[in-house]
């Protein structure tokens, strides 16, 4: 570093000099992540930007939390039943 320019100065001026010596795109700028920023405003306007995975609604989300639950309910009425088959089965075999 120079002592007799700012710090902050020497940094841009060192940015600026990778950046032209790599090939960068926005090499000799002054702020540094310029490039990025010019990068980011252009797929905004060109609409580019890769979309988020999307999560569903919460109504989506609730709708699918009531089907399984409806599900786990018949599943769980199922195995009372034949709970109860078994278990009067048992009890008839004990009898005889």
């Amino acid at each position: 570093m120079q002592a007799d320019r700012p710090q902050g100065e020497v940094y841009h001026q060192e940015i600026g000099r990778n950046r032209a010596e790599i090939g960068r795109p926005g090499a000799g700028e002054e702020r540094p992540g310029g490039a990025l920023r010019e990068g980011l405003a252009e797929e905004r306007r060109e609409g580019t930007r890769a979309a988020a995975p999307s999560r569903p609604t919460e109504s989506e989300e609730v709708r699918a939390l009531r089907k399984r639950v409806a599900e786990l309910e018949r599943a769980n009425d199922i195995l009372k039943t034949a709970s109860a088959f078994f278990a009067q089965a048992e009890l008839d075999r004990r009898l005889k």
